[in-house]
């Protein structure tokens, strides 16, 4: 009889085996276009969230931060854009659900101003239920999802600075 020790052992090896068989990996550093030693981050419009998750992943890379645009690889997020719309209302007229979208249009150049990828737009949507009578709680978990959306926006600028280094070389 197996005791429950190494059949513990073995389910885990199992498991190990199917997750490292289906290509599953950690993410990695980011590994942008022309490793550059330092970045200067522009964000216009809000300077706040987007600017300092930017600056954070950046950071967490490896990637030195640049307080001058002079001599050193930009990325700007030329335009950034945060909506709300209501998307279901009761039959009184008002909302029950609303939908939140933040779109981005970012660009990646030279020290000399040649762009390094073509400059592209992102666009996140999310969406939550309204209730007047938990009108305090919704806007605290409406600021928690519009802070994820920058974070998940972040990502998905870095990610696809990654793919173009990759498409490019």
């Amino acid at each position: 009889m197996i005791n429950k020790r190494a059949l513990t052992i073995l389910l885990s090896f199992i498991a190990l085996a199917f997750v490292t068989s289906c290509g599953f990996q950690l993410r990695g550093a980011v590994n942008l276009i022309a490793s550059p030693q330092s970045v200067y981050v522009s964000v216009q419009g809000q300077q706040g969230i987007l600017k300092r998750q930017l600056s954070l992943s950046l950071h967490a890379n490896g990637i030195k931060l640049s307080s001058t645009s002079q001599d050193v690889v930009a990325l700007a997020v030329e335009k950034q854009v945060f909506s709300r719309r209501v998307i279901t209302v009761d039959r009184r007229g008002r909302a029950l659900e609303y939908g939140l979208t933040l779109y981005v249009k970012v660009s990646y150049k030279s020290s000399d101003g040649v762009d390094l990828v073509d400059p592209f737009g992102l666009q996140l949507e999310r969406d939550f239920s309204y209730s007047d009578e938990q009108a305090v709680g919704k806007t605290g978990e409406e600021e928690q999802i519009k802070e994820a959306m920058y974070k998940d926006m972040v990502q998905l600028i870095l990610r696809r600075l990654e793919t173009q280094k990759n498409n490019a070389g």
